[in-house]
């Protein structure tokens, strides 16, 4: 596993449970928002918002790792 990888894997475990859950079925199973919402028993609106807050977390918890 290199750097970049580690730190992604550091920064997926710091964010919240929910956020994380709609990553993993969005980008590694491949499944679509409408998909995911109704596996989770939720709203479309709804999972695409936790992705939205997810990968902006994602995001600034990266850029952390690299200052």
């Amino acid at each position: 596993m290199n750097l970049e990888s580690f730190e992604l894997v550091e920064a997926l475990q710091r964010i919240p449970l929910s956020q994380r859950q709609v990553l993993i079925l969005r980008y590694y199973a491949g499944y679509s928002a409408k998909e995911i919402a109704a596996m989770l028993d939720s709203t479309h609106a709804a999972v695409r918002m936790r992705l939205s807050r997810a990968r902006l977390a994602l995001r600034r918890l990266l850029e952390e790792a690299d200052a």
